[in-house]
């Protein structure tokens, strides 16, 4: 995404030179330290939570384990309504978890110059004009 930008800034200043492309890349130099910045405090939030869920993920299998070594707890769950219980609760852990997850992961986002087909962002397809006016040099 910041290549786009970058080569989108250097295509209109060959198409129109002038003055203002050194400012417009200081600008966009600026534009891309507080992106970073802010993707680093989101990447760190993000790692927070991937790390809590690894936590609670943990505990919650050292207690599953347990409980298979201590029959008094777990003797609940032998009959057909704590195994449908049993189901119900997995079922809503695994849930959590991705739930969880989709909060932990980072979308994509869509490309400027070229369209992406990773992208979920669906973009109209348009004509090489670039390429057109750059042949014409």
């Amino acid at each position: 995404m910041t290549g786009d930008k970058v080569c989108s800034a250097l295509i209109l200043a060959a198409q129109d030179p002038g003055p203002g492309l050194a400012q417009a890349m200081e600008d966009l130099a600026a534009s891309v330290r507080e992106e970073v910045k802010m993707r680093q405090g989101i990447e760190s939030d993000r790692q927070k939570v991937r790390t809590t869920v690894r936590t609670l993920t943990v505990i919650t299998l050292g207690i599953v384990a347990l409980g298979f070594t201590v029959p008094q707890v777990t003797g609940v769950y032998t009959t057909l309504m704590g195994q449908l219980v049993l189901a119900l609760l997995a079922a809503g852990f695994v849930a959590t978890l991705v739930w969880v997850r989709s909060y932990a992961t980072r979308g994509r986002t869509a490309r400027v110059l070229v369209p992406d087909p990773r992208s979920p962002v669906k973009t109209r397809e348009q004509p090489d004009v670039q390429a057109d006016s750059l042949g014409a040099w």
